[in-house]
């Protein structure tokens, strides 16, 4: 027998949330998706200012079928869902199960992974190491949670054994907190756009180092002449939409590491990898100085 737990709370749309989305994160018994199952399903939706989570709970692997077609019914005319790292595991991980039942989940072909989508900005973004809990301390999302996702397949078995009913509240939080923060997640896209950003006019789409020159590639939300300048510190070449900086570096071998910095200001750009926020403000001041 399935258990469903209903939740709902205040919220402002922004501008990633869209119509039709539906949020999904799962807690399993472990990861073979042969053999394990998922012990709780939480699904949000946001409608009419509101965040609507629920969460459809078993105590048994018995019942495992009936909490898939249980999710089937939610997820009917869903345009797009949304999961972090939900690409990998929890949307595989649920077909397979739901395979073993003959049963075919109607997940929207649109799957937004917030997982992919920082793990692919990050060198923007500079998170140390990348999950839901770093990711929202990040964007300051508040999370009053104790637990790890490894302390919940120890936790679960034990409310399953002994029907401790503080412990399955706090399991329970856990997951409604992992649906009910997706939305605000939604929000690192802007925090990436904004980062991107050189200023008004102009975004980074690539940087790297070549020859000891620190190359970005830069995109113009105007039109460019023909630009061709050659300092004794950088250089910049582009036309129509395009920019190519390059910024002379010098590098020194400092306890075993190659560390790159600024010949002229010596601030240093590179050790493991680019300082992003350093190479904005030099790209932003040199933009600034030669006023394009």
């Amino acid at each position: 027998m399935i258990e469903l737990f209903n939740y709902e709370t205040d919220y402002t749309k922004n501008a990633y949330n869209l119509d039709g989305d539906i949020y999904l994160d799962i807690e399993t018994t472990g990861l073979k998706k042969y053999s394990d199952y998922a012990w709780v399903i939480g699904v949000g939706e946001i409608k009419s200012d509101k965040i609507f989570v629920t969460q459809i709970f078993i105590s048994s692997q018995t019942d495992e079928r009936e909490s898939l077609l249980a999710l089937n019914k939610i997820l009917k005319d869903k345009s797009r869902i949304i999961t972090f790292n939900g690409n990998i595991f929890d949307i595989p991980f649920l077909k397979a199960r739901a395979k073993f039942y003959g049963i075919e989940l109607s997940f929207p072909e649109n799957a937004y992974d917030l997982y992919d989508v920082v793990r692919t900005n990050n060198r923007y973004l500079m998170i140390k190491r990348i999950n839901l809990k770093t990711v929202e301390k990040f964007l300051n999302i508040e999370r009053n949670d104790p637990l790890a996702g490894k302390d919940t397949m120890r936790l679960y078995k034990t409310v399953v054994e002994t029907g401790y009913t503080f412990l399955k509240k706090t399991l329970l939080n856990h997951n409604y907190l992992d649906v009910k923060n997706l939305p605000y997640v939604m929000n690192i896209n802007q925090v990436i756009n904004d980062t991107k950003n050189i200023d008004s006019n102009f975004k980074t789409e690539n940087y790297y180092i070549l020859n000891d020159k620190l190359i970005a590639e830069i995109a113009s939300q105007k039109k460019l002449p023909k630009i061709s300048i050659f300092d004794k510190e950088y250089s910049i070449v582009g036309e129509n939409t395009r920019l190519k900086i390059s910024v002379n570096l010098e590098s020194k071998i400092i306890d075993g590491k190659k560390v790159y910095y600024f010949s002229d200001s010596k601030k240093v750009v590179k050790i493991d990898f680019i300082f992003y926020p350093i190479l904005k403000e030099k790209i932003c001041k040199i933009i600034k100085t030669i006023k394009i």
